[in-house]
């Protein structure tokens, strides 16, 4: 069976990002999360924590996002690759 998986990047509001994430999962999509390098250490730790139980919920590996920079596409790209 397909299934829809969502990425999602992520540069701030990570409160909302975790509600997003787990809405998508409740309804069986998996996600994965993208967190730009310049979020603090400790509020990656506090969003892993939070989500750490989900097994549909992966991270994939940070990029120093710009917008309109290609850290962007690297993070998408990354992203996709943890999904598939």
């Amino acid at each position: 069976m397909h299934t829809l998986g969502i990425i999602i990047l992520v540069h701030q509001s990570l409160d909302r990002a975790a509600q997003v994430a787990e809405f998508w999962t409740r309804a069986n999509c998996p996600v994965v999360l993208h967190l730009d390098q310049r979020i603090a250490n400790e509020d990656i730790s506090t969003l892993k924590g939070r989500l750490s139980g989900n097994s549909l919920i992966r991270f994939s590996k940070q990029h120093r996002c710009e917008w309109g920079g290609w850290g962007l596409v690297e993070a998408t790209l990354a992203s996709a690759k943890v999904m598939l």
